[in-house]
């Protein structure tokens, strides 16, 4: 096995347009970050501040890469030989999870402390899966888990270095939780015949089902930092304003999904209607058409706090500023965009972090 190694000269400034790899507007510095073309590098995640972590490996090892914006270097964090990890997530304080395994199929969920730069097991479960792991801006870390009999969702309170089975309904699978910095959470269960949405209050420690729809299936919900929720309901995108439920795509002739939330409760999903999709986004009064395309699926889209956004569709990665649509990227995968502005990627297996120029 090749030892996982950083290349100590990879930090190509690009500022001029042309000598970018990509077609940025000259407001941004374009920074190739890391660099190992012995090993696939991606799936990059980004923080606020700029710092960034990834994917290195194989399809039989993986480790976690960490660029640290302040020092401009990169450090495997994970540094576990023969493990496998992937799902990782980093909060805005540098804080990251992520599923881990060293052998076999039994996945823990692991936490990197950027202040102690130490690396912890949390879930700390021999016998089952842990899976999916999501953190908020407080550490808190939300993720579900196999207790023997079926799949709970468990949350890991930073502060008190505790975990709590929070759904707690035995025989039922409960999955994809998602958390806010106010550490309320949402998931999907099953409920007799169909799924529903499950809200969980952390200040009253109750849970609720907000969806309530006996007759149709509710998966994938999203949650914002005023705990407005979206999900995906029996091919329509519905809305939780924290006291009613709206359908906002009311689109029956085509299938919605993919959908993403920002803290302004302003929303972007897809829309499919046979070989033909469309991005939709929501600005909390108007739903607006703001890209089409034919035989190819829009994937991997992002929205951050300004209404900005990104998204892949037929190997092309566009960006959306709120009213012109740029097409900034061809063969780049796993683009990411921070609240401040800050992009990540991958192309020709090298990570690339452009910053926002003042």
């Amino acid at each position: 096995m090749k030892k996982l190694f950083f290349l100590p000269v990879v930090l190509c400034v690009f500022i001029v347009l042309i000598m970018a790899p990509n077609s940025f507007a000259l407001d941004f510095e374009i920074v190739n970050i890391f660099s190992n073309l012995d090993y696939y590098n991606f799936q990059p995640q980004i923080n606020g501040g700029g710092q960034v972590v990834w994917r290195v490996g194989n399809s039989s090892h993986m480790e976690i890469y960490y660029y640290d914006y302040d020092e401009k270097s990169a450090t495997n964090i994970s540094n576990i030989p023969n493990g496998y990890k992937n799902r990782l997530q980093i909060n805005g304080n540098g804080h990251v999870v992520w599923q881990g395994r060293t052998t076999g199929s039994d996945y823990e969920i692991y936490y990197y402390d950027y202040d102690e730069k130490s690396v912890t097991n949390i879930s700390n479960n021999p016998d089952n899966g842990d899976l999916i792991p999501q953190i908020n801006n407080n550490g808190h870390v939300v993720w579900h888990g196999y207790n023997g009999s079926d799949y709970e969702i468990y949350y890991y309170d930073y502060d008190e270095k505790s975990v709590t089975n929070i759904s707690n309904n035995s025989d039922v699978n409960d999955g994809g939780p998602q958390i806010n910095d106010n550490g309320h959470v949402v998931w999907y269960a099953k409920n007799g015949s169909d799924y529903e949405i499950y809200y969980y209050d952390y200040d009253e420690k109750s849970v609720t089902n907000i969806s309530n729809n006996p007759d149709g299936h509710d998966y994938n919900p999203q949650i914002n930092a005023a705990g407005h929720v979206v999900w995906q309901g029996g091919g329509e995108i519905y809305y939780y304003n924290g006291e009613t439920v709206t359908n906002i795509s009311n689109s029956p002739d085509s299938s919605d999904n993919y959908h993403q939330i920002n803290d302004n409760g302003h929303i972007v999903w897809t829309g499919q209607d046979g070989y033909n999709f469309g991005l939709y986004y929501y600005d909390g009064e108007t739903v607006t058409n703001i890209f089409n395309v034919s035989n190819s699926i829009i994937y991997l889209i992002q929205i951050n706090v300004n209404g900005h956004i990104v998204w892949e569709a037929s190997k092309t990665t566009y960006y959306y500023d709120g009213s012109t649509i740029t097409n900034i990227s061809y063969n780049s995968e796993g683009y990411q965009i921070s609240d401040n502005g800050h992009r990540v990627w991958e192309e020709d297996n090298k990570i690339y972090l452009a910053t926002p120029i003042p």
